[in-house]
Formats: structure tokens, sequence, C-alpha cells
């Protein structure tokens, strides 16, 4: 960067960056601090009590940085490893010479396996490397760095990285998901090339003309081929894409990938997926296009969508029908006030929270609630009612601060919007003999955890 500095501008912009990272450093000393002070005091308690101390620490420090606990534990747990082992890494940037991006991912490379040589070895050339090198450049460094400088350490790290392989899914807010998965290097090539492969072959012509259509002109599906799914676009046959397929090579991609996954078999398990999903009963009839959203809020489904898969004759429907009405009173049945015998709450009540709270209700997490434990706020054991205004949903974590006393259901969590669209019928509904009628009362469009009614019919989530 020497020829930088000539330009008053970028030098004044480094000097801003170095300033910058400085301050990362000091915050990042100071949460290593508080979680050391809360370790400290904890020091005589026993093992599982410490262990839950130091995940509130963690879930203070996470509040702090505005990031999710999980992260906030890797960067944690890295920074602290970098300062007791890597020292020349760690004062390079406590001196503003290289970021936390780095140094996480030197303390990430810095396998126990490696041996106290190769360790002082490492932190001694990557200091260096670091401070000059972009992060793609850096990491590519480190990489072949790290295999030369101990290649069986490096085998068992690769090993012992596989054992941590994961696939994960992050819903966006425009009808469009990501997903992620983290698999070993040799089949995520051989997926790559694969799908590529087959990506690129639409635009070839086929190896033998086979004509797809009977003498009706209707489309012959092979034995056993099972329709393609609702919402998955159909990849085109070989041959087809040149006459007007405008797709382009990473639109195709998706498209094959996501028919893949989603008509593959996994050996003789059936691949089931229970989806909650809340949809305005005029976007089903089509009276308004107002998106479905997701039980957790954490995606929402475009009134297209919505409208397809209510109609798709190949999903397992199950309707669930909650109505948010302006005076509770002429409700038929709110099984949100309802007082349960036993400690655990029935399906339907579960079913019901699960709305209510969409996520777990601790502060900054945003787990789905599908996914959490459903608490008594306060404990069964001691008189805590089974109703649903004793009844919130925390996930394992915080299920667990609870228990050792280090989360209090007195500070409710007011992050949660409470503006989502009710659940309503179908417009064609299944028939339902010898059962109550409802009150022709009008649904009201407002918050959906305000007043869920439900009718004493099975529930039935939408899949």
């Amino acid at each position: 960067m020497r020829h930088l500095a000539v330009v008053p501008e970028l030098t004044a912009a480094w000097e801003h960056q170095v300033v910058a990272r400085r301050a990362e450093a000091a915050k990042i000393m100071h949460l290593l601090g508080y979680r050391d002070r809360c370790a400290a005091a904890a020091a005589g308690e026993p093992a599982v009590a410490r262990a839950e101390t130091e995940r509130a620490a963690v879930r203070d420090a996470a509040l702090v940085l505005g990031a999710s606990e999980r992260t906030t534990t890797i960067l944690l747990n890295a920074a602290g490893f970098a300062r007791q082992t890597l020292p020349r890494m760690w004062q390079a940037f406590l001196d503003g010479q290289v970021d936390l991006v780095r140094v996480r991912k030197v303390a990430d490379a810095a396998a126990p396996e490696l041996g106290e040589h190769c360790l002082r070895q490492l932190d001694s050339r990557a200091a260096v490397e670091a401070a000059h090198r972009g992060v793609a450049d850096f990491q590519r460094w480190l990489t072949r760095y790290i295999a030369e400088l101990n290649p069986e350490a490096y085998a068992a790290d690769c090993e012992r990285a596989r054992q941590d392989r994961y696939v994960r899914f992050d819903h966006q807010p425009n009808g469009m998901s990501y997903l992620e998965a983290y698999l070993p290097t040799l089949e995520a090539a051989a997926i790559q090339n694969r799908l590529r492969a087959a990506a690129r072959g639409l635009d070839s012509p086929p190896a033998h003309d086979h004509d797809r259509q009977n003498e009706a002109g209707q489309d012959q599906r092979d034995p056993g081929q099972e329709p393609t799914p609702m919402g998955s676009p159909v990849p085109m046959a070989r041959g087809e894409a040149a006459g007007g397929d405008g797709r382009t090579l990473a639109q195709r991609e998706a498209d094959l990938l996501a028919v893949w996954l989603r008509d593959g078999r996994v050996y003789d398990a059936p691949v089931e997926a229970k989806i909650m999903v809340m949809v305005p009963e005029a976007t089903l009839t089509g009276a308004s296009d107002e998106p479905g959203v997701a039980a957790d809020r954490s995606w929402r489904i475009p009134a297209g969508q919505a409208r397809a898969l209510a109609h798709n004759p190949n999903a397992a429907h199950q309707w669930y029908e909650g109505q948010v009405r302006p005076n509770r009173q002429e409700a038929d049945y709110d099984l949100l006030t309802a007082r349960y015998v036993g400690r655990y709450p029935p399906q339907r009540l579960r079913d019901a929270l699960i709305f209510r709270d969409g996520v777990c209700q601790a502060p900054g997490c945003t787990i789905s609630a599908q996914r959490c434990d459903i608490d008594h706020q306060h404990p069964n054991q001691d008189g805590g009612a089974t109703t649903g205004s004793n009844l919130w949903a925390l996930c394992r974590r915080h299920h667990r601060m609870k228990s050792h006393g280090l989360l209090h259901p007195s500070t409710p969590r007011s992050d949660i919007p409470t503006k989502s669209p009710p659940v309503e019928e179908p417009p064609l509904t299944p028939k339902r003999s010898g059962l109550r009628e409802r009150r022709p009362v009008p649904p009201h469009r407002g918050p959906a955890r305000a007043t869920m009614t439900w009718t004493s019919t099975p529930i039935r989530i939408l899949h």
C-alpha cells in the first residue's frame, strides 16, 4: 500500500481504518474481560452452573454486538485463542494492522495438532502476510501454508471438519431463499461439476431423437416418474434450450438443483416437511395479493405462490382455522385462555403458541418456535398453570438459562413483529358434519397474536 501513501484521501482513509480496527480490538478485549469475570465469579459453582453462566455472558455480549449467540460464541472463542496462543497476530490486531476477520481465520486454522513449534511459525508468518493480503488471498495462502507446515495435522483437521458438515436454509423477504451446505470438498466439487455439465447439456441436441409426445399431443412420463412439485421450474429436455429457453446458466443450475433435491429419494424414507404458514383469506381467493408469512415471521411467501400451494393437488394440505376478531367474546373457542390439566400442553395449544410467539422469546434470539421447548414461565411444579398466558417458547439454550435463574420472564421481548395476516380457511373447505357452526362474524385484519380463535375441528397445519 506504499504507492497509495501519496494520495491524501486514501492516507486519511487508511488512518481511519487503523483507528476503527483498534476500536474493534478494544471492544473485543472488553467482551473477553466480561466473560472472564463472569467465569471467575462462578468458579466455585458446579460444572453445569459454570457452563450456563458462561452462556449467559455470551448472551449479553451478543446483545451488545447485535449478533446471534452462536456467532458471538465463535467470535469470542477465536479471539480468546488468539490472545493466548498467537501473540504476534494478536498484537497486530491491537495495533490496527489486521482486522478480526483475519484473526479468526488464523485461529480457526491453528489446530492443536500442529504442535507448539508449528504454531509459533504460523503466528510469525501470518502476522506479516495478513497485513498486506486481501481476505480471499490470505485465506488461500493460509490453506497452503498450513498444509505445508504439517501435512498430518492438516489431514487430521480436514477429518475433524468433516464431522461438522451441515445444510442450512436462509429465507429472504422477497420469496427467495439461500441454501447453504457445508460438505467435503470432493463431494461438493463433484456436485458442482455434474450440475454445471447438466445445465450446459440442455443446449446440446439429444443423443437420440425421442418423440416425447403421443399422437394426441400429450406428454408421456417415464414409468414411475412423479409429477414435478409445485413451485419447481421444470428443466427443459436436452435440445429444447436452443429453441427458446431464455434462462441463464446460473438459473438452469438453480432449477436443476431444486428439482433433484425435491424429487430425489432418500433410501426408503419419505421426505416430509411441515411448513406453518399464515395466509389471508383474501389472498387465497384472489381478492388480495397480500403475501403469506411463516409462523416464525422469518420469511414470506408471495401471493401467487401461496395460491398455487393451496391449490396444488400433490401437496398434503392441513388447514388450521385461526381468525383475528375485533371482539374476543364472539370467538367460538380460545385455546390460549383454556387451562389444561397436566404439565405438557396438547398439540393444539402448542401449535397456537408457535403461531403466537413465532420465535424463542429470549431477547435477540431468532430460533423458530417450532424448534423450541414450550416452557412454563411460572414452573408447573410450583403451581404454574398449563395455559397460554403462562407458556412461552424458549430454545433449549435459553430454557437452560432460565432453569438456572439467568433468564427471567418478567421482561418479554418487544422486537417480534405483531402484524401478521390471520390464518383463514381456504375457499374449498372439507365437509364438517356434526360440527358447531361459527357465528357469522367477519374476520378482522389485525395482529395475529392478539386474538387467535380456533374451532373444535382437528388441527390441520399447512404442510
